[in-house]
């Protein structure tokens, strides 16, 4: 056994190391730009939640418009049938006095 350990200390280690030089720089060098951490997992999540929320938040918004532009729609559209039915209703009243004139006129002429 202990040619076995005898072995195994002689042999370079298979692992690799990486060393890091800690040591202060003289200041001569300009400092790396900001480095910016990727965004993790959960603020992926929240971003794509919050960004939905404002989706469906615009989509209840656009059928409350669409509801008051159509009863804008309907308001209009009833006020000109009321108009058109006032029309009708002159007209239809104008065609009975000038129909009573004409019996009056026939009835004169007899």
């Amino acid at each position: 056994m202990i040619e076995h350990e005898n072995i195994e200390a002689s042999k370079p280690s298979t692992k690799n190391h990486v060393s890091i030089n800690l040591e202060d720089d003289d200041g001569d060098s300009p400092e790396p730009a900001a480095c910016k951490r990727p965004i993790g997992r959960k603020a992926t999540k929240q971003a794509y939640k919050k960004a939905k929320s404002n989706e469906q938040g615009r989509k209840n918004e656009e059928p409350s418009k669409i509801r008051s532009e159509l009863e804008e729609f309907r308001a209009r559209r009833l006020e000109s049938d009321r108009k058109k039915a006032e029309q009708l209703e002159l007209l239809i009243a104008i065609e009975h006095k000038q129909v009573a004139l004409r019996e009056k006129e026939l009835e004169l002429q007899a």
